[in-house]
């Protein structure tokens, strides 16, 4: 993928149409982190404009009824496996609460996706050599 292509990112919204394979919407799963630890669940995925695949997913947690929930956008690269009902990340919930909030404004400003990556070390999927990561297993 070219440079700047993958940071044209939108929300995926509706059916899962919009992406080449139904396995990548991740939306709704239940999340859970390092020792099994439930961190919460996808309330979003940002889906690149060209190839329509997913590169964030946003993990929403805490809050009572919605109020005082916290969104996290994490790279689809922390990703270590998937169920039909879970996704599974290679992240604690420190890890998840101290990290980047989720400022859907900027989800096509290449320096905040930046900085997400950089607090998840993770290479930027417009970095040479990037491989999409396999997280269907």
């Amino acid at each position: 993928m070219s440079g700047s292509d993958c940071a044209a990112l939108y929300r995926l919204t509706g059916a899962v149409a919009g992406l080449p394979n139904a396995a990548d919407d991740l939306r709704r799963r239940t999340v859970f982190g390092v020792g099994h630890v439930r961190l919460g669940t996808v309330s979003a995925a940002l889906v690149d404009e060209p190839e329509r695949r997913p590169r964030f997913v946003v993990v929403g947690s805490g809050g009572v009824a919605g109020i005082g929930r916290r969104h996290r956008a994490v790279p689809v690269d922390r990703i270590i496996g998937t169920t039909v009902a879970d996704v599974f990340l290679d992240v604690t919930g420190d890890q998840l609460a101290d990290g980047p909030a989720y400022a859907p404004d900027r989800i096509t400003d290449r320096d905040y996706l930046e900085g997400i990556y950089r607090y998840y070390d993770r290479t930027p999927c417009w970095a040479s050599g990037y491989v999409f990561p396999d997280f269907n297993r």
